[in-house]
């Protein structure tokens, strides 16, 4: 419909060299009567996947032949990262919609200076094609407009600039799965060190092999830069470290019962304590005191930390104690 848009204003920016189809999108889901396409390993990759469809995956239903197989292989790992859905109407727009078709009435319809029109299973097409050749073969000044009269510039930009943000916001989710991911290791490691020789002979293995194949798909920068690799990661250390979590949560769990136990022995002795009574001995309690409660708010499961304040509180209160204020009120009165 308007020869005068020249088709290399659809390309991708340089910057998503990895974006090797361009399709669009209609009301019932992609469309690939029109498309672009690069040359490249990948591209025939996904070409013979489509032709070799039913004999890979032959218990799926295709309700639309080549078009239903790409847009199954398009969700699979090997392709999904490297396409794009354009806006339907830049180089697969269709046709005006008669009265009595109010469903093909949306953003994907022609206008006049758009590159082509499309007629997709449309009743009577020979009818409704010629409308439009009749018009293109006139060359008629309102639809051949030059491409900086036809919107397609500003729109181009946006969209690219909006895939550019999401990139960005993809790469800022990959570094926090990964930070996460390293994180956990280095919490497992700490844990197999701690509590490792109390695991059973095969959990312990598991745990070690997960712990390096974690480490590998770190190591490898295309596996680190796939979110949905890293997440897998993760999932299966969690998984696959639950007994030796176990392990932890129990020690955990008799560690704060004992800290619990001390700072309970340290609120009685200070109760005992008169207001004016002051020493060093009162003073050094109400210090341990609030360093350990301040431990297990902040890092619950910091549980070396929180031994080492536990520790030091038992020791001020034993001091407190040699000083004779674990006498209640009553005892003293007495």
């Amino acid at each position: 419909m308007n020869p005068l848009v020249p088709l290399e204003i659809f390309l991708p920016p340089t910057t998503f060299a990895n974006m090797h189809l361009l399709v669009t999108a209609d009301p019932h889901g992609l469309n690939n009567g029109i498309f672009f396409i690069r040359v490249h390993p990948w591209s025939v990759i996904l070409l013979s996947a489509i032709l070799s469809f039913h004999t890979t995956h032959p218990s799926t239903t295709l309700e639309y032949r080549d078009q239903s197989a790409l847009i199954e292989l398009l969700q699979e790992k090997p392709f999904k990262k490297n396409y794009a859905i354009l806006p339907q109407r830049w180089f697969n727009a269709y046709q005006e919609p008669e009265d009595n078709e109010e469903i093909w009435r949306f953003k994907g319809e022609v206008r006049k200076g758009d590159l082509l029109v499309h007629f997709p299973g449309v009743p009577r097409r020979e009818e409704r094609m010629r409308f439009y050749l009749e018009k293109a073969e006139r060359h008629l000044p309102e639809w051949e407009l030059d491409v900086e009269r036809t919107g397609y510039m500003s729109e181009i930009g946006a969209f690219w600039e909006g895939e550019r943000e999401k990139m960005e916001t993809g790469r800022q989710e990959v570094w926090r799965a990964v930070e996460e991911a390293k994180n956990l290791i280095r919490v497992v490691k700490e844990r197999i060190g701690s509590y490792g020789g109390n695991l059973k002979g095969e959990d312990q293995a598991m745990v070690e092999k997960v712990v390096e194949m974690a480490k590998g798909v770190l190591d490898d920068e295309g596996k680190r830069e796939d979110a949905d690799a890293v997440r897998e990661v993760i999932e299966l250390l969690r998984d696959e470290t639950a007994p030796l979590n176990g392990l932890f949560e129990e020690a955990k769990h008799a560690l704060l019962t004992e800290a619990h136990a001390a700072i309970a022995d340290a609120e009685h002795y200070l109760a005992n304590a008169e207001l004016s009574d002051d020493t060093r001995v009162v003073q050094s309690v109400r210090a341990s005191l609030e360093m350990l409660r301040e431990k297990i708010a902040r890092e619950p499961d910091g549980l070396e930390n929180i031994r080492n304040a536990l520790t030091v509180l038992i020791h001020d209160n034993r001091k407190l104690e040699d000083e004779g204020y674990e006498e209640d009120e009553t005892n003293q009165s007495q």
